[in-house]
């Protein structure tokens, strides 16, 4: 139940409304997120039931969960049996990965030749009609639950009466996940490595578990969590877990994956090197999925990977015709504190107002281009090409900022400068926030009229004006 405690106080408080008045809720988001893990914190406190409906294989076990075994029955009858027995019994129902059970009824008589899944979701539209008690549905498979609720004349449409993403947790979340696991476990791990682990999982509960449960050692570093990670990706959980989502899709679907994975975002990229294979098809049920996300960008559709531990396996994954990026460089591409602000100054397309620490406010204009510079001249962390101008950005993920970031930060001006770019503000990320000495040297800056000093609150301020996950 660790995850319930950890950043989930939305989601917990939203669920519990809807229970209250009898709603249709249904939660979907990446495996791992805690999903299951809600389902079962409210099933124990309003003593329900919990249904895994991976485990309904056939009609008749969907009746042996409500202790109703014996005769066979069609799955016709089997779902119409299940709610009746199963709303006298209980006060809440929660159904998990419910779209599975929906694929395999799909399978059998009558179901079956009438069509299938989507006869299924029908007449499961029909009974959630006439049911007056709350239920909690989940799934996985976006893919699904699009083809039977996602438009409005799929059968399940405007079924829910409420619908939840659950996303991964924030950075901050995430390292208290870490923080509790350690000390149950008796791990003793550095700063640097907790960190490390919140940006390999991308705070995905599942696979923050899977790393802790991979360290081996008295003391974790970074680099223990590097090779940790590297070997669950090469033969341990996360090769396993990726190796089965890969038999799900297509060759077509997996080829595009491999192509954004290797850094090739832009569309025109990702055609370019998909010849022979229907891109747009491709590209539309990757999204139907919940693979990847589409963000356009100055009339131009870039396209992200949403698992970010999955965009790692595939980039470092040898793929033909496709080299393989090597760990680090995979990790800054994907997983690196750095791509995620990346993604999520991609995704501004309207003007927003932030104020930093100290209370300065930056206009950020609507993008136009987000790269990472690395050449002759040195690295830059992040250019933000806006409509009115320039951002350039120096990102630290750490404990307090230290002051000579300011002179990094200074440096970057000047590169981006020689570059070409027209620079109206220069921001300096931080999520935990500053050293004092850091924000005088900021006050003391040649260029402090254009130097703003953003840390985790004002990337929430960018999120929430987006509509974007809290990093």
């Amino acid at each position: 139940m660790v995850e319930i405690i950890i950043d989930r106080e939305r989601e917990i408080n939203m669920i519990e409304s809807g229970i209250r008045v009898g709603l249709k809720i249904l939660l979907k988001g990446l495996r791992g997120v805690g999903k299951t893990t809600l389902l079962k914190y409210f099933v124990e406190k309003y003593n329900g039931l919990y249904v895994n409906c991976q485990k309904i294989l056939r009609p008749e076990h969907l009746l042996e969960i409500i202790g109703n075994e014996g005769n066979y029955v069609d799955a016709y009858e089997a779902l119409e049996k299940f709610f009746e027995i199963a709303c006298n019994k209980y006060y809440l129902i929660a159904l998990d990965e419910f779209t599975d059970l929906l694929v395999r009824l799909g399978n059998f008589k009558p179901y079956r030749g009438t069509g299938g899944t989507s006869a299924v979701a029908s007449h499961l539209r029909a009974i959630l009609e006439e049911v007056k008690k709350p239920i909690i549905f989940s799934t996985t498979s976006i893919k699904t639950l699009y083809d039977v609720a996602g438009e409005y004349s799929k059968p399940l449409a405007r079924s829910f009466d409420m619908i939840i993403h659950v996303h991964p947790l924030s950075m901050e979340d995430a390292l208290k996940l870490i923080d509790k696991l350690c000390s149950e476990k008796g791990i003793k791990c550095t700063y640097d490595a907790k960190l490390r682990i919140a940006e390999m999982s991308g705070g995905n509960p599942a696979y923050i578990k899977a790393i802790i449960n991979g360290l081996r050692g008295e003391k974790i570093d970074i680099n223990s969590v590097n090779e940790t990670v590297n070997a669950l990706l090469r033969e341990g959980y996360f090769n396993l877990l990726f190796q089965g989502i890969e038999r799900e899709i297509s060759i077509s679907e997996l080829e595009v994956l491999y192509i954004i994975s290797r850094g090739y975002t832009r569309y025109s990229e990702i055609e370019k090197r998909g010849r022979g294979i229907n891109i747009n098809q491709a590209l539309s049920l990757l999204i139907q999925r919940g693979f990847i996300t589409k963000i356009k960008i100055n009339r131009e559709s870039h396209y992200v990977i949403n698992d970010k531990t999955m965009a790692l396996w595939l980039a470092t994954e040898p793929y033909p015709g496709l080299e393989a990026l090597s760990f680090e460089t995979a990790r800054i591409m994907h997983a690196a504190f750095e791509s995620l602000v990346r993604e999520l100054f991609m995704q501004i397309q309207k003007t927003i107002e932030v104020k930093d620490i100290t209370g300065k406010k930056l206009l950020i204009y609507p993008v136009k281009k987000v790269y990472r510079y690395r050449g002759k001249l040195g690295e830059i962390d992040a250019i933000i090409v806006t409509k009115q101008g320039t951002i350039v950005c120096e990102i630290y993920f750490g404990e307090k900022c230290p002051p000579e970031k300011i002179q990094q930060l200074e440096r970057n001006v000047a590169i981006a400068e020689k570059m070409g770019e027209s620079i109206y503000a220069a921001a300096l990320i931080s999520y935990f926030g500053f050293q004092n000495e850091t924000i005088e040297r900021a006050k003391q800056s040649p260029a402090m009229q254009i130097i703003y000093l953003l840390d985790k609150n004002s990337l929430w301020q960018i999120s929430k004006a987006i509509g974007y996950r809290l990093l």
